[in-house]
């Protein structure tokens, strides 16, 4: 574990003694318990694994730190350390996606063993996506394949578009690879380093979309304990991959139609408007226009959604 770059989040409790008896101080980095440090420190660092250590009953700087770690590196593994931690704040941060989570005091050698087993994990998670990366300058469409006139016009649509910030609309059966023209997209544009947010409007029920969207304040509905940050947000100068966008709740696409007009929304629950620079993509199985037609969907929203469109074969 001597080679292992750790970056620790926290004060006091992150250097714990059963933290230093895991790794050796000289690997790891620390950083103050601030988003703008943290953000700082995860780029010149490079770390190969993440520890948070924040004050007893900080949930919710913990999942802002989860957060911008994953923005920054999706990949990297997280070991979150609480202090007498309740079974929903357990739940809480492993939802939020850490590689594993300890109480206080911690067991020195199950952590050495999380911390090396998630180093491991990582590394070779990196030489993957770099053999990825090189399979990818011979074939940048995420693996489509095609030699048909059809889908060569998709390729070259997609190489076109995809510098551009116009909001794209996709088109194409079940199994046509709807989601994989948005990761080209995504990857073919100025915005490859950034987050490739998405979601199935299908697979969310819609009582809860909105708050997926957008999010929620503390206080917004009962239990909402703590802020909550949506994929909007989530996908800050990257792209929004919304999928099935035809099952969405006709309420939710208004509010959905004045984000793509002004760029700002509101969290559920808050007053303050909050602007984001995100790229919309979207995309159905269904005749939108056929959805338009009968009332289930606003006709202005789909001509903001097809601005440039799509038609997988």
């Amino acid at each position: 574990m001597n080679e292992t770059r750790l970056l620790v989040l926290g004060s006091g409790r992150g250097i714990s003694p059963q933290v230093r008896e895991v790794v050796n101080p000289k690997q790891m980095h620390l950083t103050a318990a601030s988003m703008r440090s943290l953000l700082e420190d995860l780029k010149s660092c490079s770390p190969e694994c993440a520890l948070v250590a924040l004050p007893e009953g900080d949930v919710a700087s913990i999942e802002e730190a989860i957060a911008v770690i994953k923005a920054a590196d999706e990949n990297l593994p997280i070991m979150v350390l609480l202090t007498s931690p309740s079974l929903q704040e357990v739940i809480t941060v492993m939802k939020a996606g850490v590689y594993d989570c300890f109480a206080f005091p911690i067991d020195a050698e199950r952590l050495g063993h999380a911390i090396a087993n998630a180093v491991r994990l990582y590394r070779l998670t990196k030489k993957v996506y770099l053999l990825e990366q090189q399979m990818g300058s011979r074939s940048p469409f995420e693996g489509m394949v095609g030699t048909s006139q059809a889908m060569q016009a998709v390729f070259m649509l997609i190489k076109t578009v995809a510098k551009s910030q116009a909001t794209v609309f996709i088109h194409g059966e079940s199994g046509t690879g709807k989601e994989l023209v948005a990761k080209a997209l995504h990857r073919l544009s100025g915005r490859e380093k950034k987050p490739f947010v998405d979601i199935n409007c299908g697979a969310i029920p819609r009582q809860l979309l909105e708050n997926e969207l957008f999010g929620h304040e503390r206080g917004a509905y009962t239990g909402a304990d703590r802020r909550s940050i949506g994929s909007v947000e989530r996908a800050h100068e990257g792209t929004l991959f919304l999928d099935e966008i035809s099952e969405m709740d006709p309420a939710l696409q208004v509010k959905l139609l004045r984000f793509l007009q002004e760029r700002t929304f509101t969290r559920v629950g808050g007053n303050e408007p909050l602007s984001v620079n995100v790229r919309i993509v979207a995309a159905t199985n269904r005749n939108l226009q056929g959805e338009v037609a009968a009332g289930r969907f606003r006709e202005d929203l789909y001509y903001r959604l097809n601005v440039v469109p799509i038609e997988l074969p």
